[in-house]
């Protein structure tokens, strides 16, 4: 197996063109099984590389440790390596997002900048197929639709990921083989992390069923990958017949859409840039017969219905105070959601 990766991975690369002769490539190393897989392959064929680190912080001793054992990796082969401690709570509490994604905010806007003031052509990730998988789980239960069925792309600007090709398991067999030291984060181990439950609990209970499973789902995202394209097109079209702009609004007509007869699957990928839910989407089209003065909210934007048309408004530029009630609206959705009937006025009422 260890001769075995170590082709396929040449071979892979050649054919893809992920990495081509003679480019610098920034590879990011968490001290895992994969990254550590990935740095032995770089070393095997040659490839011009450097190592970036970060340490999140999150585990106390045991992400100092991983730190100090990536820069130990790097220093006894004698490649540069770069670390990076982030207070990656802090950023999640200033930022209002979760630790998961302030970890991915903070990491790649610091290899993009390693990479720009380093002249680094590409920036490599380790992931694998097994992860391929489960971010497929991962996606399929956050109805992202097809964009987030069609897989990892290998490469995406300057971001390359050429261990799609490999499983889990291969990744361990080769390691084993070259009796390759790495590091194991505790956390991975626990199932309260929803990707962790779909690697422990999920992938095993397809695979029993079917033990080419991972090599099935990557088939799938691929015949996905290629369906978004013809899709992507087709939303394009439909964007340029739609959204219109006018005195620095954008608006979609009401005539229009009914025209088009659009689904609420169709609208919900014409307004989810501006933060609206497939919800949403979906009351858009349920009130295409309701009277002016509907709103929906999205944490960015408003979608007005006024006038024959639905206008998009930041909400920046919407009182946040105060929120008027017009004669016709039936429904409000900001600061609450309300539905208004209206039962006539008491002449006694003072």
């Amino acid at each position: 197996m260890e001769k075995q990766l170590y082709n396929e991975f040449k071979k892979h690369i050649v054919q893809t063109g992920l990495i081509k002769p003679g480019e610098k490539v920034l590879l990011t190393v968490s001290g895992g099984i994969d990254s550590v897989a990935l740095f032995h392959l770089f070393l095997e064929t040659g490839t011009d590389f450097a190592v970036a680190h970060c340490n999140f912080q999150l585990r106390g001793e045991e992400a100092n440790g991983d730190q100090k054992f990536v820069e130990n990796l790097a220093a006894a082969h004698h490649i540069i390596c770069y670390t990076q401690k982030f207070n990656t709570k802090e950023y999640a509490s200033d930022n209002k997002i979760s630790i998961q994604m302030a970890a991915r905010d903070l990491r790649y806007t610091w290899f993009e900048e390693i990479a720009t003031e380093n002249a680094f052509q590409k920036i490599a990730t380790a992931h694998n197929l097994n992860d391929v998988v489960e971010t497929f789980f991962l996606n399929l239960t956050r109805g992202t639709g097809l964009k987030g069925l069609s897989g990892i792309k290998q490469l995406k600007g300057k971001l390359v990921r050429p261990l799609l090709f490999a499983s889990r398991n291969e990744i361990t067999e080769y390691v084993k083989a070259k009796n390759i030291s790495y590091r194991e984060d505790s956390s991975n181990a626990e199932t309260k992390y929803m990707r962790n439950a779909i690697r422990h609990n999920i992938v095993p209970a397809f695979e029993k069923l079917n033990p080419s499973f991972i090599r099935s789902v990557l088939h799938s995202s691929r015949i996905i990958a290629e369906a978004e394209k013809v899709f992507d097109k087709h939303v394009g079209h439909l964007k340029s017949q739609l959204l219109c702009t006018n005195e620095g609004f954008t608006y979609i007509d009401v005539e229009k859409l009914k025209e088009l007869n659009i689904s609420a699957e169709l609208l919900f990928e014409l307004i989810s840039p501006y933060g609206f839910s497939f919800g949403n989407a979906e009351n858009i089209i349920e009130s295409l017969d309701s009277q002016s003065g509907i709103s929906f909210f999205s944490e960015k934007y408003q979608v007005l219905k006024d006038r024959g048309r639905f206008i998009f408004k930041e909400i920046s530029k919407v009182s946040q105070q105060e929120f008027f009630i017009q004669e016709t609206t039936e429904e409000l959705h900001q600061p609450i959601n309300l539905k208004i009937k209206r039962f006539g006025v008491c002449p006694n009422f003072v």
